[in-house]
Protein backbone atom coordinates (compact mmCIF):
# COMPACT_ATOMS: atom_id res chain seq x y z
CA UNK A 1 0.00 0.00 0.00
CA UNK A 2 1.39 3.65 -0.97
CA UNK A 3 1.37 6.49 1.58
CA UNK A 4 -0.01 9.44 0.10
CA UNK A 5 -1.58 13.24 1.78
CA UNK A 6 -4.93 11.32 0.69
CA UNK A 7 -4.15 8.70 3.31
CA UNK A 8 -4.87 11.08 5.99
CA UNK A 9 -7.82 11.33 7.85
CA UNK A 10 -8.92 12.49 11.15
CA UNK A 11 -7.84 10.72 14.30
CA UNK A 12 -11.21 11.64 16.31
CA UNK A 13 -13.36 8.38 16.38
CA UNK A 14 -15.53 7.52 18.92
CA UNK A 15 -13.92 4.39 20.15
CA UNK A 16 -15.84 1.84 22.07
CA UNK A 17 -15.69 1.75 25.91
CA UNK A 18 -12.95 0.10 27.59
CA UNK A 19 -12.84 0.34 31.67
CA UNK A 20 -12.74 -1.07 35.12
CA UNK A 21 -15.32 -1.59 37.46
CA UNK A 22 -13.89 -2.20 41.19
CA UNK A 23 -15.74 -2.29 44.39
CA UNK A 24 -16.37 -3.84 48.27
CA UNK A 25 -17.64 -7.61 47.79
CA UNK A 26 -20.89 -8.26 47.59
CA UNK A 27 -21.96 -4.79 46.25
CA UNK A 28 -22.86 -6.23 42.58
CA UNK A 29 -20.06 -5.97 40.56
CA UNK A 30 -20.64 -9.14 38.92
CA UNK A 31 -24.67 -8.43 38.16
CA UNK A 32 -23.13 -4.69 36.55
CA UNK A 33 -21.11 -6.83 34.22
CA UNK A 34 -24.09 -8.88 32.99
CA UNK A 35 -26.17 -5.77 32.52
CA UNK A 36 -23.87 -5.13 29.94
CA UNK A 37 -26.36 -5.77 26.68
CA UNK A 38 -24.64 -8.32 24.56
CA UNK A 39 -21.14 -9.34 26.34
CA UNK A 40 -19.59 -12.07 27.03
CA UNK A 41 -17.45 -12.84 29.95
CA UNK A 42 -14.08 -14.51 30.64
CA UNK A 43 -14.64 -15.82 34.53
CA UNK A 44 -11.16 -16.06 36.26
CA UNK A 45 -13.36 -16.91 39.45
CA UNK A 46 -16.19 -18.20 39.87
CA UNK A 47 -18.77 -15.32 40.51
CA UNK A 48 -21.54 -15.46 37.74
CA UNK A 49 -22.94 -19.19 38.94
CA UNK A 50 -26.29 -17.22 40.05
CA UNK A 51 -26.26 -14.74 36.60
CA UNK A 52 -27.88 -15.43 32.66
CA UNK A 53 -24.72 -14.45 30.84
CA UNK A 54 -22.91 -15.99 27.79
CA UNK A 55 -19.40 -17.20 29.48
CA UNK A 56 -16.30 -19.18 28.12
CA UNK A 57 -15.41 -22.01 30.30
CA UNK A 58 -13.29 -20.99 33.30
CA UNK A 59 -9.85 -20.52 32.48
CA UNK A 60 -7.10 -22.91 33.80
CA UNK A 61 -4.05 -20.88 32.43
CA UNK A 62 -3.54 -17.48 30.89
CA UNK A 63 -2.78 -18.88 27.79
CA UNK A 64 -6.43 -19.91 27.40
CA UNK A 65 -7.63 -16.65 28.37
CA UNK A 66 -5.90 -15.08 25.55
CA UNK A 67 -7.05 -17.87 23.21
CA UNK A 68 -10.33 -16.79 24.01
CA UNK A 69 -9.51 -13.10 22.99
CA UNK A 70 -8.18 -14.32 19.63
CA UNK A 71 -11.51 -16.25 19.43
CA UNK A 72 -13.47 -13.55 19.89
CA UNK A 73 -11.26 -11.42 17.68
CA UNK A 74 -11.34 -13.95 14.71
CA UNK A 75 -14.45 -15.70 14.70
CA UNK A 76 -17.82 -14.92 13.68
CA UNK A 77 -20.32 -13.62 16.30
CA UNK A 78 -22.79 -11.68 17.56
CA UNK A 79 -21.19 -10.47 21.03
CA UNK A 80 -20.67 -6.25 21.75
CA UNK A 81 -18.46 -6.73 24.86
CA UNK A 82 -16.09 -8.99 26.51
CA UNK A 83 -15.45 -8.39 30.43
CA UNK A 84 -13.12 -10.47 32.65
CA UNK A 85 -14.71 -11.37 36.38
CA UNK A 86 -12.43 -10.66 38.12
CA UNK A 87 -8.57 -9.37 37.42
CA UNK A 88 -7.39 -9.96 40.63
CA UNK A 89 -8.06 -13.57 40.37
CA UNK A 90 -6.61 -13.33 36.82
CA UNK A 91 -3.31 -12.48 38.45
CA UNK A 92 -3.54 -15.35 40.41
CA UNK A 93 -3.49 -17.78 37.11
CA UNK A 94 -0.48 -15.26 35.47
CA UNK A 95 1.91 -16.09 38.26
CA UNK A 96 1.15 -19.88 38.07
CA UNK A 97 1.94 -19.73 34.60
CA UNK A 98 4.80 -17.79 34.67
CA UNK A 99 6.23 -19.28 37.64
CA UNK A 100 6.11 -22.69 35.48
CA UNK A 101 7.65 -21.23 32.40
CA UNK A 102 10.38 -19.85 34.37
CA UNK A 103 10.68 -22.68 37.22
CA UNK A 104 10.87 -20.60 39.81
CA UNK A 105 9.41 -21.73 43.51
CA UNK A 106 7.26 -18.44 43.36
CA UNK A 107 6.81 -14.77 41.84
CA UNK A 108 9.85 -13.39 43.92
CA UNK A 109 11.88 -16.12 43.44
CA UNK A 110 14.04 -13.59 40.93
CA UNK A 111 14.82 -10.97 43.07
CA UNK A 112 12.37 -8.72 45.66
CA UNK A 113 9.92 -6.77 42.52
CA UNK A 114 11.83 -8.39 40.11
CA UNK A 115 9.15 -11.02 39.14
CA UNK A 116 6.22 -8.65 39.14
CA UNK A 117 8.07 -6.56 36.35
CA UNK A 118 8.88 -9.43 34.45
CA UNK A 119 5.15 -10.53 34.57
CA UNK A 120 3.93 -7.27 34.15
CA UNK A 121 6.26 -6.96 30.97
CA UNK A 122 5.77 -10.05 28.80
CA UNK A 123 1.75 -10.87 30.03
CA UNK A 124 0.14 -8.03 31.21
CA UNK A 125 1.29 -6.03 28.42
CA UNK A 126 0.03 -8.39 25.54
CA UNK A 127 -3.24 -9.36 27.56
CA UNK A 128 -3.88 -5.08 26.97
CA UNK A 129 -2.53 -5.44 23.78
CA UNK A 130 -4.70 -8.08 22.53
CA UNK A 131 -8.21 -6.42 24.56
CA UNK A 132 -7.16 -3.18 22.42
CA UNK A 133 -7.00 -5.15 18.87
CA UNK A 134 -10.07 -6.86 19.45
CA UNK A 135 -11.62 -3.30 20.71
CA UNK A 136 -10.20 -1.49 17.65
CA UNK A 137 -10.74 -4.50 14.45
CA UNK A 138 -14.07 -5.97 16.08
CA UNK A 139 -15.97 -3.17 17.74
CA UNK A 140 -16.66 -4.32 21.12
CA UNK A 141 -16.43 -2.87 24.46
CA UNK A 142 -14.16 -4.21 27.07
CA UNK A 143 -15.07 -3.91 30.79
CA UNK A 144 -12.20 -5.42 33.78
CA UNK A 145 -13.97 -6.12 36.83
CA UNK A 146 -12.05 -6.06 39.71
CA UNK A 147 -11.91 -6.29 43.94
CA UNK A 148 -10.59 -3.27 46.17
CA UNK A 149 -8.93 -3.49 48.84
CA UNK A 150 -7.92 -0.29 51.32
CA UNK A 151 -3.84 0.69 51.46
CA UNK A 152 -2.63 3.74 52.84
CA UNK A 153 -1.57 6.67 50.76
CA UNK A 154 1.96 8.19 51.60
CA UNK A 155 1.28 11.52 51.09
CA UNK A 156 4.91 13.58 50.53
CA UNK A 157 2.97 16.77 51.40
CA UNK A 158 1.51 16.22 54.54
CA UNK A 159 -0.13 13.24 56.62
CA UNK A 160 -1.12 9.69 55.01
CA UNK A 161 -4.07 8.20 54.65
CA UNK A 162 -6.48 5.27 53.60
CA UNK A 163 -8.24 4.82 50.29
CA UNK A 164 -9.63 2.39 48.27
CA UNK A 165 -7.53 1.05 45.34
CA UNK A 166 -8.20 -1.85 43.13
CA UNK A 167 -7.21 -5.33 44.44
CA UNK A 168 -3.54 -5.70 42.08
CA UNK A 169 0.16 -5.22 42.66
CA UNK A 170 1.15 -1.82 42.19
CA UNK A 171 2.98 -3.12 38.60
CA UNK A 172 -0.31 -4.20 37.41
CA UNK A 173 -2.77 -1.71 39.09
CA UNK A 174 -0.93 1.05 37.53
CA UNK A 175 -0.47 -0.21 34.17
CA UNK A 176 -4.42 -1.52 34.08
CA UNK A 177 -5.39 1.72 35.59
CA UNK A 178 -3.38 3.81 32.69
CA UNK A 179 -4.95 1.68 29.85
CA UNK A 180 -8.25 2.10 30.92
CA UNK A 181 -10.37 5.47 29.71
CA UNK A 182 -12.65 4.67 32.71
CA UNK A 183 -12.40 3.32 36.34
CA UNK A 184 -15.81 3.65 38.71
CA UNK A 185 -15.68 2.17 42.04
CA UNK A 186 -18.64 0.78 43.55
CA UNK A 187 -20.06 0.81 47.32
CA UNK A 188 -23.31 1.04 48.89
CA UNK A 189 -24.12 4.76 50.04
CA UNK A 190 -23.06 4.66 53.46
CA UNK A 191 -22.99 7.60 56.14
CA UNK A 192 -21.95 9.06 58.89
CA UNK A 193 -24.62 10.37 61.44
CA UNK A 194 -23.97 11.84 65.08
CA UNK A 195 -25.97 10.91 67.55
CA UNK A 196 -27.00 13.00 70.33
CA UNK A 197 -24.51 12.30 72.67
CA UNK A 198 -21.92 13.71 70.03
CA UNK A 199 -20.85 10.11 68.87
CA UNK A 200 -20.53 9.74 65.15
CA UNK A 201 -21.99 6.64 63.98
CA UNK A 202 -21.41 4.72 60.48
CA UNK A 203 -25.13 4.36 58.70
CA UNK A 204 -25.32 1.49 56.17
CA UNK A 205 -27.24 2.09 53.22
CA UNK A 206 -29.26 0.27 50.93
CA UNK A 207 -28.56 2.03 48.01
CA UNK A 208 -25.54 0.84 45.68
CA UNK A 209 -23.46 3.41 43.83
CA UNK A 210 -21.09 4.00 41.81
CA UNK A 211 -18.46 7.15 41.84
CA UNK A 212 -17.16 7.90 38.37
CA UNK A 213 -14.40 10.75 39.70
CA UNK A 214 -11.52 10.30 41.46
CA UNK A 215 -11.52 11.41 44.80
CA UNK A 216 -9.01 11.14 47.77
CA UNK A 217 -10.55 8.31 49.06
CA UNK A 218 -10.70 6.31 45.77
CA UNK A 219 -9.80 5.42 42.56
CA UNK A 220 -12.01 6.18 40.18
CA UNK A 221 -12.09 8.27 36.25
CA UNK A 222 -13.88 9.06 33.31
CA UNK A 223 -13.34 11.06 29.99
CA UNK A 224 -17.16 11.88 29.86
CA UNK A 225 -18.09 14.52 31.85
CA UNK A 226 -20.09 11.87 34.38
CA UNK A 227 -21.84 13.20 37.61
CA UNK A 228 -19.49 12.00 40.72
CA UNK A 229 -21.87 9.36 41.28
CA UNK A 230 -24.71 7.38 39.64
CA UNK A 231 -26.71 4.16 40.42
CA UNK A 232 -24.98 1.16 40.15
CA UNK A 233 -26.93 0.28 36.80
CA UNK A 234 -24.79 -0.25 33.39
CA UNK A 235 -27.74 1.54 31.39
CA UNK A 236 -27.98 4.80 33.65
CA UNK A 237 -23.86 4.95 33.21
CA UNK A 238 -24.24 4.39 29.16
CA UNK A 239 -27.17 7.27 29.25
CA UNK A 240 -24.94 9.57 30.89
CA UNK A 241 -22.04 8.52 28.98
CA UNK A 242 -23.32 8.47 25.37
CA UNK A 243 -25.37 11.76 26.25
CA UNK A 244 -22.15 13.57 26.70
CA UNK A 245 -20.51 12.55 23.50
CA UNK A 246 -23.62 13.09 21.35
CA UNK A 247 -23.76 16.91 23.37
CA UNK A 248 -23.44 19.91 21.24
CA UNK A 249 -20.96 22.70 21.70
CA UNK A 250 -23.65 24.89 22.72
CA UNK A 251 -24.15 22.39 24.86
CA UNK A 252 -20.61 21.99 26.29
CA UNK A 253 -20.15 25.65 26.91
CA UNK A 254 -23.52 25.68 29.09
CA UNK A 255 -21.92 23.14 30.88
CA UNK A 256 -18.39 24.46 31.34
CA UNK A 257 -19.97 28.21 32.29
CA UNK A 258 -22.11 26.34 34.98
CA UNK A 259 -19.08 24.50 36.38
CA UNK A 260 -17.18 27.53 36.34
CA UNK A 261 -19.43 29.10 38.72
CA UNK A 262 -19.53 26.60 40.87
CA UNK A 263 -15.75 26.64 40.72
CA UNK A 264 -15.55 30.05 42.41
CA UNK A 265 -11.63 30.40 41.12
CA UNK A 266 -9.86 33.56 41.51
CA UNK A 267 -9.75 36.56 39.26
CA UNK A 268 -6.75 35.30 38.15
CA UNK A 269 -7.56 31.65 37.42
CA UNK A 270 -11.03 32.84 36.10
CA UNK A 271 -9.48 34.75 33.05
CA UNK A 272 -7.42 32.14 32.08
CA UNK A 273 -10.44 29.64 31.87
CA UNK A 274 -12.98 32.21 30.31
CA UNK A 275 -9.86 32.34 27.56
CA UNK A 276 -9.23 28.94 27.32
CA UNK A 277 -13.29 28.61 26.60
CA UNK A 278 -13.31 31.49 23.91
CA UNK A 279 -10.50 29.73 22.08
CA UNK A 280 -12.55 25.95 21.89
CA UNK A 281 -15.96 27.89 21.17
CA UNK A 282 -17.67 25.54 18.35
CA UNK A 283 -15.11 22.91 19.14
CA UNK A 284 -17.24 20.42 20.63
CA UNK A 285 -14.02 17.84 21.38
CA UNK A 286 -12.46 20.69 23.31
CA UNK A 287 -15.03 21.57 25.35
CA UNK A 288 -15.16 18.23 26.47
CA UNK A 289 -12.05 18.04 27.71
CA UNK A 290 -12.87 21.66 29.49
CA UNK A 291 -15.31 19.64 30.82
CA UNK A 292 -13.32 17.28 32.61
CA UNK A 293 -10.98 19.60 33.52
CA UNK A 294 -12.91 21.83 35.25
CA UNK A 295 -14.71 19.15 37.07
CA UNK A 296 -10.89 17.94 38.48
CA UNK A 297 -10.80 21.09 39.89
CA UNK A 298 -13.86 21.25 41.52
CA UNK A 299 -13.16 17.82 42.49
CA UNK A 300 -9.63 19.13 44.04
CA UNK A 301 -10.78 21.76 45.71
CA UNK A 302 -13.19 19.95 48.07
CA UNK A 303 -10.91 16.89 49.02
Amino acid sequence: MSITLKSIESSRKIQPDRGLLHGLPGVGKSSWLAEIPGIIVIPAEDGLAELEVPVFPQPKSFTEIREMIEVLRSEDHQYKAVGIDTIDAMEAIIHREICEKKSWANIEAPGYGKGYSITADTMWRPLLDDLETLQRERGMEVWLVAHTTIKTFSNPQGEDWSRYIVELRPNYGNLVCGWVKTILFAQFDDHVDESDRGKNKGVGGQQRIVHTRRHAAYDAKNRYGLPQTLPLDYAAYAKARDAFQAATPDDLMKKCKGLLEELEPDEGMAKKIEKSLAAAKGNGLKLQKSVVRLQELIDNSVE
